[in-house]
């Protein structure tokens, strides 16, 4: 297998345990560690050091989930602080895992809770990367690839990290430059060596240009909590067509239900024998969810239809679950997110 078929792999592990419990996620990602088809890493050789007690001062003590060895240079490599998968960021976590990398003077650790979170921690500087649980991620695979067995490099994975930061910070940048920029002046000056400025700006009266981001295509979030505000389906199609993504007409639309905390939908069973679009709308958060699903990707068995109407899936996804939950038949469309909008 290549790094991004064993990413791929490593995603439906994650999400057949997305409710497991602590001690289940423990002993996933100690096979996981130890299988040769990711890591490599051998337990019987101690390189998988798993509950490690480390004493502070005379009473306290402190017990990381994973430790990774180099047996061969008898030297810690970088440690994992594990949470249940289902469970979002926590700043907590965070200072649990720092807290082991600084006793155990590593600079590299790896939280893992509803993402892969990479840190470099150097002098109090910390560079983070997120890394979340989707097939066909080129991080994923780079994750794969550095953090297995015979390739880990403290300086390649640094570098991978700040590359990443940086590569961010440049994104966020020229987003905001671009944003601030005055184009009706930027057209006049093009023009100017062929043109009179009376003529250009004569031209540019009829013409309206504005600048559009196409990830947040909508007005400003609202603070206040208004059902359906501003969203229709249409709208939703319009928005996601404006971020690149190729919609056919194969789309269920489900905002949260007023009533209950789901997301109720029925589309036919059908949608599931080809490339199936859904679109979740948070209208309590303002937030639109795009999931693309392939043909055949989830099998009629694997979800609930309606006991009046058998042609119908019944759907209920969960709206307090990071996962994506379907209360009716416990499946997680999480590996199926393609894009998330605020509106």
């Amino acid at each position: 297998m290549d790094t991004n078929e064993k990413w791929n792999l490593l995603v439906n592990l994650v999400y057949q345990k997305l409710t497991a419990r602590e001690n289940e996620v423990q002993s996933l990602w100690e096979e996981i560690f130890a299988d040769a088809n990711f890591f490599g890493y051998s337990r019987f050789g101690g390189e998988i050091d798993a509950h490690r007690t480390m004493h502070i001062g005379s009473s306290d003590r402190t017990i990381p989930d994973i430790i990774i060895r180099d047996s061969v240079n008898h030297q810690d490599l970088f440690v994992v602080e594990l949470k249940q998968h289902n469970m979002l960021f926590d700043n907590r976590y965070k200072e649990q895992l720092f807290s082991y990398m600084r006793l155990l003077q590593l600079t590299i650790g790896v939280l893992i809770c509803d993402k892969i979170y990479l840190y470099n921690l150097e002098i109090n500087n910390e560079i983070v990367m997120e890394i979340p649980f989707i097939k066909d991620s080129a991080n994923g695979s780079k994750f794969v690839e550095l953090l297995s067995k015979g390739n880990f490099k403290q300086e390649r994975v640094k570098n991978f990290i700040r590359e990443k930061y940086a590569f961010d910070q440049h994104v966020k940048e020229i987003t905001q430059d671009i944003s601030a920029l005055d184009i009706k002046q930027l057209v006049i000056e093009y023009y100017q060596q062929k043109y009179t400025t009376e003529e250009i700006e004569k031209a540019l009266a009829k013409i309206k240009i504005e600048i559009k981001s196409i990830a947040t295509n909508c007005p400003p979030k609202s603070k206040s909590i208004v059902f359906n505000k501003l969203m229709t389906r249409s709208r939703a199609i319009e928005l996601f067509r404006n971020c690149g993504y190729q919609l056919n007409n194969n789309i269920t639309f489900a905002s949260k239900n007023k009533s209950a905390n789901n997301y109720w939908a029925n589309p036919n069973i059908t949608c599931l024998e080809q490339d199936f679009w859904l679109i979740l709308n948070d209208n309590m958060g303002n937030k639109l969810y795009l999931f693309k699903i392939p043909a055949n990707a989830i099998q009629k068995s694997q979800l609930v239809t309606r006991s009046d109407k058998p042609n119908k899936i019944d759907l209920q996804i969960d709206y307090h679950n990071p996962s994506f939950i379907d209360n009716r038949s416990g499946y997680s469309f999480q590996s199926f997110l393609a894009k998330e909008i605020d509106y």
